[in-house]
């Protein structure tokens, strides 16, 4: 019985073990799959996390290039005003130029004429002796009755 009784001890144990081994065999399983699962969720979480970035480093560029090119167009937009306004403002100077240039043209001409003329009348009007005081070969003594003035006589000239 003796013997008996090691066997079935024997036997238990080694039941005992074999279960032991099979829940460690099973507890291993159970970590490497908990330990896969992990590493699969890392990877995946990096990648999403790898995807988000491109796409808010593409969207950014996008945006950039777009600010970039609407503040182009307005500066474009800006200098062809500003030429426009200065060549709308340079017209308009030449031609204000050109007005003031025509009217102090006119106005010289008019101003010298009548003064020439107003000149002429005065004189002729002021010396009533001289038949013509505008030509340049007038005589101022041809009514003087061929008088001269000689140490305070009057003397006929033949």
């Amino acid at each position: 019985m003796n013997t008996l009784l090691k066997v079935s001890t024997v036997d238990a144990n080694v039941r005992s073990l074999s279960h032991e081994l099979e829940i460690t065999h099973s507890d291993r399983s159970i970590n490497l799959e908990v330990v896969v699962v992990e590493v699969v969720v890392v990877v995946v979480v990096v990648v999403a996390v790898v995807v988000v970035v491109v796409v808010v480093v593409v969207v950014v560029a996008i945006v950039v290039v777009v600010v970039v090119q609407v503040v182009t167009v307005l500066y474009l937009v800006v200098v062809v005003v500003v030429i426009a306004v200065v060549a709308v403002a340079g017209a308009s100077l030449i031609a204000v130029a050109t007005a003031v240039t025509v009217v102090i043209v006119v106005v010289v001409v008019v101003v010298g004429s009548s003064s020439s003329s107003s000149s002429c009348s005065s004189s002729i009007s002021s010396s009533s002796s001289s038949s013509s005081s505008c030509s340049s070969s007038s005589s101022n003594s041809s009514s003087n009755n061929n008088r001269s003035i000689e140490n305070g006589k009057h003397i006929k000239n033949n």
